[in-house]
């Protein structure tokens, strides 16, 4: 109602912003480039509707906004609100937003000490710094900026259980978690573009969601099929340390999460070059794959 009565210029400004999302989702097809359309609603809609609902009363009550003080009024309670927003957004990624000491001094070690190379870890954080403050290639690709097809990813993921000897229950562990997830597959694995999900195997709480879900501004449930995971189990079980040339590889990283994953390696295919209180970096013996 308020779209079709407006004046032709918040017409124009209504529509242009209806019509972001949609563009904003499709982008990639001309370029390339991918723009999580999940982002759009916290990440731009929520902080622009108090803005919103300002310019459709003043455009829409003229009369009533021919007073500055009275828009005034308005533009406070928009201006808190933009600032508490800010500051909870800022608040929930604080940990983005710098790096922890024992991670400056890998970084540096990285960069200055040793030969570029090829470096596998399964922490999502550090994968995302590692392409930055380090000269290495990532082993595993961050989010969506791979040229890798869907069964070479799959590979690559095996064999990094593999090298780190995963325990089953370590391995579903990390199937499950909805950062490792996002950052392997992004929306490969977003079922709410399907119509049936005959084939695929989800606990019936899992399937209810996202059978419910609208796949328009969303990042999908990140929740791998049951028998893809048990796919993966069974794939990891039957390599062998000949399989782990079939890909580059020169680093290793043992972290935190891979730790707590109860992670190790073995020491006849890789040694041990460095180390701090938080991190342990291994390369892969020259003669494992060249001998």
């Amino acid at each position: 109602v308020v779209f079709f009565f407006s004046p032709r210029k918040l017409k124009l400004f209504l529509l242009s912003l209806a019509l972001a999302p949609v563009l904003l989702m499709n982008q990639q097809l001309i370029t390339g480039f991918t723009i999580h359309p999940g982002h759009w609603p916290y990440g731009v809609f929520e902080p622009l509707a108090p803005l919103i609902v300002l310019i459709v009363l003043s455009t829409t009550f003229k009369s009533w906004f021919k007073d500055n003080y009275k828009t005034g009024l308005l533009v406070v309670p928009i201006l808190i609100y933009a600032l508490v927003n800010q500051f909870k957004i800022t608040r929930q990624w604080q940990s983005l937003n710098y790096l922890k000491p024992e991670e400056v001094k890998l970084f540096n070690w990285l960069e200055t000490q040793s030969p570029s190379g090829v470096i596998l870890t399964l922490d999502k954080r550090l994968n995302r710094y590692l392409a930055v403050y380090s000269p290495d290639d990532l082993y595993l690709p961050y989010g969506s900026y791979s040229r890798l097809s869907l069964d070479q990813l799959w590979q690559k993921i095996n064999l990094a259980f593999f090298i780190y000897q995963l325990s089953p229950a370590a391995i579903a562990q990390t199937l499950s978690s909805t950062q490792f997830i996002g950052q392997m597959f992004d929306q490969t694995y977003n079922y709410h573009k399907f119509s049936d999900l005959q084939g695929l195997i989800f606990p019936d709480q899992v399937k209810a969601q996202i059978l419910k879900q609208d796949p328009v501004l969303t990042l999908g449930t990140r929740y791998l099929p049951d028998n893809l995971k048990q796919l993966s189990l069974e794939k990891t079980l039957s390599l062998t340390k000949d399989n782990i040339c079939g890909f580059a590889l020169d680093y290793v990283i043992l972290g935190e999460l891979e730790n707590n994953l109860s992670a190790q390696l073995d020491q006849s295919i890789f040694s041990l070059i460095y180390q701090n209180p938080q991190f342990q970096v291994f390369k892969l013996k020259p003669e494992v794959c060249y001998e």
